[in-house]
């Protein structure tokens, strides 16, 4: 199976996904929830808390910008964010800005390099939009997109 990644212009010349994302928890009130299960139905309430545990691997064979090597190091960005019907996004909570990574070579065989990430508790204004809500986790380069995944997200 290989899958694609549709960004914009990409400057690294990437033709396949770079991270795979292996495991991960979302926690709030309403429980803990695996991510990588489908069809999850992700929960938390106004004014409530949540916790993230996230894990990627490198994908062997795919050219990393995140590598050790690299000068310019990665972010890993987390948010929720309500989505208008014009497509544009409006942040609710997590990073803006984000938390900066390199990771090490890609091992050979059949798994990549991992990366872990514990987020702490993230409030949720009580001021927040209520439809149309996605948590939001990507990794950026210079402002670049380079690796994106979403669920929707009720906010009680």
């Amino acid at each position: 199976v290989i899958s694609f990644v549709l960004v914009g212009s990409n400057a690294y010349g990437q033709t396949e996904q770079v991270f795979e994302f292996i495991d991960g928890y979302f926690t709030s009130s309403s429980g803990p929830f695996h991510l990588v299960h489908n069809n999850i139905d992700l929960r938390v309430r106004l004014g409530g808390e949540y916790d993230l545990k996230l894990g990627f691997k490198v994908n062997v064979g795919a050219s990393n910008p995140c590598s050790r090597r690299e000068e310019k190091e990665c972010r890993l960005i987390q948010q929720v964010v309500a989505r208008g019907a014009d497509g544009k996004e409006e942040f609710v909570a997590g990073w803006k800005v984000g938390l900066e990574f390199r990771v090490g070579e890609e091992k050979t065989g059949a798994d990549g390099e991992a990366v872990n990430f514990g987020i702490p508790s993230m409030t949720i204004p009580r001021t927040s939009p209520t439809e149309n809500t996605f948590l939001v986790v990507k990794i950026v380069k210079e402002d670049q997109e380079i690796y994106r995944k979403e669920w929707p997200l009720e906010i009680q």
